[in-house]
């Protein structure tokens, strides 16, 4: 390997970064509650939020939203 080749393999800077799509982020209402969820689901949830601009509040309020629209049927 030479020293040219050192520089391909280091990570680029991360351009034109993607984020979550929240509809609203005015979360004026807000309701406390507790919750179990898989151990490795929740390291990802957490790895998702930290990449992103948003609250984890946001993101969940989102995710249920999104969640809610597709079961729609069972409302």
């Amino acid at each position: 390997m030479e020293v040219k080749d050192l520089k391909s393999m280091k990570s680029k800077p991360k351009t034109n970064k993607k984020d979550i799509k929240v509809e609203s982020t005015n979360l004026t209402e807000l309701k406390s509650t507790s919750i179990k969820v898989d151990k490795k689901t929740w390291e990802d949830f957490e790895r998702l939020c930290s990449n992103s601009e948003f609250t984890k509040q946001e993101i969940i309020t989102q995710a249920l939203k999104d969640f809610m629209k597709e079961y729609k049927n069972l409302l």
